[in-house]
């Protein structure tokens, strides 16, 4: 479990160092204000882990719908036959940045072993509400940079399953955030891509960026203040 509160700019992930020296349990859940899961996700998913050959670091919990672009969400489309996957987590982060999204369940989708959780000590060094925004893809990123370095299996499962319930839409804030992480990102980890994926990436955010400063301005959104002027910033330099 993860101490959370909630502060007058959005939301912020509380782990002190005592929490981390003295979680107890096998597997850890997190939950962020507001979330829920259905009851029978810890049985399920426990269950999962159990009946592994393996001491897997990580699981997910996978979905169906299709999103459109710029929303930061995906799925892998693990299918009822197939069940659970099994794919390397340094291959799972690079899906990630490459494609700018991550698990349409979230955090809430996912179960870790005790080890991971203090591996990335619960996640609170890695910024992830930082000036009131989420910023989901730097929490994955720390998540999966501590699941990879587990000693046993660095290699992470998908369960066919959804817990959480349909993801929400996302504000254009909320998308202009997340595109200015994926590209900080991609900078920070340019070698998992190659200079031709960068491009790729490039050309997309642009046709992006363009869209959604389009759509923005339409509804009225103030593009000359908050988050806005370096977002569009960013959007010219490309």
């Amino acid at each position: 479990m993860l101490v959370q509160d909630a502060v007058k700019c959005g939301v912020r992930l509380v782990a002190s160092e005592s929490l981390l020296s003295d979680v107890k349990g096998k597997y850890i859940e997190w939950l962020l204000p507001g979330e829920t899961v259905r009851p029978e996700k810890l049985r399920r998913m426990v269950t999962c882990f159990e009946l592994q050959d393996l001491p897997y670091p990580l699981l997910l919990s996978d979905s169906y719908e299709q999103y459109p672009e710029g929303w930061p969400y995906r799925n892998f489309g693990v299918t009822e036959q197939e069940n659970v996957r099994v794919i390397p987590c340094i291959e799972a982060w690079q899906n990630f940045l490459s494609s700018g999204t991550y698990p349409s369940r979230g955090l809430a989708g996912v179960l870790v072993l005790q080890s991971v959780f203090k591996a990335c000590r619960g996640l609170m060094d890695a910024s992830g509400f930082e000036g009131g925004w989420p910023h989901f893809l730097l929490l994955w990123r720390a998540l999966l940079e501590a699941a990879s370095q587990q000693t046993d299996t660095d290699w992470c499962l998908i369960l066919h399953a959804d817990y959480t319930g349909l993801v929400q839409e996302p504000s254009f804030e909320e998308i202009a955030v997340h595109q200015m992480d994926w590209h900080m990102l991609c900078k920070r980890d340019h070698a998992l891509l190659g200079a031709e994926k960068l491009a790729q990436i490039a050309a997309a955010q642009k046709v992006i960026g363009d869209e959604l400063l389009r759509q923005a301005g339409e509804e009225g959104t103030d593009l000359s203040t908050g988050i806005w002027p370096a977002y569009r910033q960013m959007i010219a330099a490309l």
